[in-house]
C-alpha cells in the first residue's frame, strides 16, 4: 500500500479533510477549522495580507475615495468596511499584524459566516444566507498536492451542477491532509484589496 497518491489519483483522505472543515465552517467550530488548516501555509497567508493591507491603507491615504455626499453613519461603515471588511471585528492594521496565524483564521472565517454577524452586517454573504458546499471529488496534482472539486447545490442557476471551485489540500509526507490557506478554501484571497 503507497502512502503517497500517484499524479491522477482520486485522494478520498483529502476529500475528507474537506468535507470536514465545510461542515465545521457550517457549525462555527473555528478551532476545528485550525486544527484542519496546513500552519505553514496559514502563516504565509496572514503575513501576505498584512502587507497587502498596508499598501491598500498607504493607497487609500494617499487618493481618498471622496464620500462627502453619503450620510456619515454610513461614512463610518463604509471606510472599516473597505479597510478590514475582511476579519471580523479587527479595524486597525495594528489589530490584524497582532493577530497570531489561529487567531487570523477564525477572523477571517467568521466575516465569511452569516451566522457570525459583525455589526449586524455579514459583508461577504448578501441576505445572510449560508452558501452550502458539498465534496464532488479529487484529483492528486502531485504526490503531496490534491485538488478537492466542491460544488454548491443548485440555486436556480443555468448551470446543473451550480456553483463548482477547487479547494487545493497538502500532504505531510505520513499520510495525513491539510488544507491550503494560501488557495483560497474559503474564498480567503477574494477580498485583499
Amino acid at each position: 500500500m503507497r502512502d503517497r497518491p500517484e499524479v491522477g489519483d482520486r485522494v478520498p483522505g483529502a476529500e475528507a479533510v474537506v468535507a470536514t472543515a465545510l461542515k465545521a465552517f457550517e457549525e462555527q467550530e473555528w478551532a476545528t477549522l485550525v486544527s484542519l488548516t496546513d500552519a505553514g501555509s496559514l502563516e504565509a497567508l496572514r503575513a501576505q495580507y498584512v502587507v497587502l493591507k498596508r499598501e491598500m491603507l498607504r493607497r487609500l491615504a494617499e487618493n481618498p475615495m471622496p464620500v462627502d455626499e453619503l450620510p456619515p453613519e454610513f461614512r463610518e461603515w463604509l471606510a472599516q468596511r473597505r479597510q478590514f471588511g475582511e476579519l471580523a471585528g479587527v479595524l486597525s492594521l495594528h489589530e490584524a499584524e497582532s493577530l497570531n496565524a489561529a487567531e487570523f483564521l477564525i477572523r477571517w472565517a467568521q466575516a465569511r459566516h452569516p451566522g457570525h454577524l459583525v455589526d449586524g452586517i455579514a459583508p461577504w454573504h448578501p441576505g445572510g444566507t449560508l452558501r452550502r458546499r458539498v465534496v464532488v471529488g479529487s484529483v492528486a496534482l502531485l504526490p503531496d498536492t490534491v485538488a478537492v472539486l466542491v460544488r454548491e447545490p443548485d440555486t436556480g442557476s443555468q448551470s446543473a451542477l451550480g456553483t463548482a471551485a477547487l479547494i487545493a489540500v497538502l500532504g505531510d509526507n505520513r499520510g495525513g491532509w491539510a488544507l491550503d490557506a494560501a488557495q483560497g478554501w474559503l474564498g480567503m484571497v477574494d477580498g485583499f484589496v
